[in-house]
């Protein structure tokens, strides 16, 4: 949908005669046409209280910590952190000792921790690690905050917080100022695990315990030797109550494939290779849902779908071929919460865009397609996801881009429909001028009598 902008530059010119006035006008019109708003681009949705916390940009104040509390009056910005037009660019929001914590730039300090409640709109700057801190991948864990952080001296490495806003460096896992880039939190039997780099295994899977001296990796280097580059670190729990770690990793022969590791003797294991032979399927976004572990992975016949395992390789399968055929409907930011249904981006034929999905039922085989939010190719690309706020509009909160008003806040009620939740950004993004004139001739005849011509010309 466009709109037109209009602004007039007018010359006038009088002849006078003994019975006629002729005013020439010549009009010089530029149309400005502009195609939809401009995108708030909300990110990191969170419930937190009765609130959800998000990061949007309105247009005037730069990327900033909103809020909403169900309702349209009550989604506002909570805090300008990074005064004007620049941006704090909140990101990682985590719920840490009943307090909500992230991390922004506030123009003096570098990207630092910072935290906010529901009860104040000042949030407050915790941390002064140093300016290249940029901690990230902030998970609470056992009373303490676990990130990754860059010190300026030993690079990228894995560091805590307590409920004191205490922070300090955990262990320098890669020496020096190389750095070990932390990322993969998870906890596994009451210990917490996660990817790190070191000299001696590359990328590998590490684990922590109550003191810094516990930070070893979790596998020998000959079992840690049987895969590389492990990411998407995931616990699911099969139907006898066994519980074990779920991974993407590579191996030369298979390629880039589903593992699984009980991190004890046994060390870790292919768990099936989905894309036979060297190829890669690269499992992404794994997440237990009704019973079992899904995932999204490519196959030689179907394409790029979503697939469910019960923890054997007998019992992984394609739940359903969302995009029918070999065309791949590439499924994205898979999510559970909310009416027990899996919810997803995904492409659902060549005549449709990446719109919103969901699965459900006992095998999770109930296909349910959206409404389509941009309407023909085009795509509204929803994605996340977050719990509603108790008041207010219910249902799963997202973000998605209509065509029309921009990346903005939308919900689902789990209606087929969708809806529009605030249109936070309401200024153009996308302006295309061209000139336009003419001369338009008003005679005055007589007493009040007008005769108007028209000479109008591109």
């Amino acid at each position: 949908v466009a709109k037109q902008q209009a602004l007039l530059s007018l010359t006038i010119v009088t002849i006078n005669t003994m019975k006629l006035n002729i005013l020439l006008v010549t009009m010089l019109l530029a149309i400005r046409s502009v195609t939809g708003n401009g995108s708030s681009n909300p990110t990191e949705l969170t419930a937190y209280a009765s609130k959800l916390f998000f990061a949007a940009d309105d247009g005037v104040n730069g990327r900033e910590l909103w809020t909403s509390d169900g309702y349209l009056a009550g989604t506002k910005i909570w805090k300008d952190i990074l005064p004007g037009a620049a941006s704090s660019n909140p990101t990682d929001f985590t719920v840490f000792q009943g307090t909500l914590y992230f991390v922004a730039e506030d123009g003096e300090s570098g990207r630092e921790i910072w935290t906010t409640t529901q009860y104040t709109s000042s949030p407050q700057r915790r941390s002064n690690i140093g300016a290249s801190a940029d901690p990230h991948n902030l998970f609470s864990f056992n009373d303490k905050l676990w990130f990754a952080a860059n010190d300026g001296e030993n690079g990228v490495e894995l560091w805590v917080g307590d409920k004191y806003n205490v922070f300090k460096m955990w262990k320098d896992i890669y020496p020096g100022a190389s750095s070990s880039n932390p990322a993969d939190f998870v906890v596994f039997n009451g210990t917490l695990y996660f990817t790190a780099e070191d000299a001696e295994n590359g990328r590998t899977i590490y684990k922590t315990g109550d003191n810094q001296n516990t930070v070893v990796p979790a596998h020998s280097s000959a079992a840690a030797a049987l895969y590389s580059d492990p990411s998407k670190l995931t616990v699911y729990t099969d139907s006898d109550g066994v519980s074990l770690l779920y991974f993407a990793a590579s191996d030369p022969v298979t390629g880039r494939e589903l593992w699984v590791t009980d991190t004890y003797q046994n060390g870790a294991k292919l768990l099936i290779d989905i894309l036979e032979g060297p190829g890669s399927s690269e499992p992404d976004e794994l997440i237990e849902y009704n019973g079992q572990l899904v995932f999204v992975a490519t196959d030689a016949e179907k394409g790029r779908e979503i697939f469910a395992t019960n923890g054997t390789a007998a019992g992984t399968r394609l739940i359903r071929d969302v995009h029918v055929g070999g065309d791949s409907s590439n499924p994205t930011c898979l999510w559970t919460g909310f009416e027990g249904r899996l919810y997803f981006a995904a492409q659902g034929s060549a005549a449709s865009g990446i719109e919103l999905w969901s699965l459900e039922g006992e095998f999770s085989n109930k296909l349910r397609d959206y409404m389509d939010i941009a309407g023909g190719t085009a795509s509204s690309s929803p994605c996340g996801f977050s719990l509603s706020p108790p008041k207010g509009v219910q249902g799963v909160y997202f973000a998605a881009d209509d065509g029309v008003h921009g990346r903005e806040l939308w919900y689902n009620s789990g209606y087929d429909s969708s809806n529009i939740h605030s249109d936070i950004n309401k200024h153009a993004s996308k302006a295309d001028n061209f000139m336009v004139s003419g001369i338009w001739r008003f005679a005055v005849i007589g007493l009040g009598s007008v005769l108007c011509l028209l000479d109008f010309f591109y």
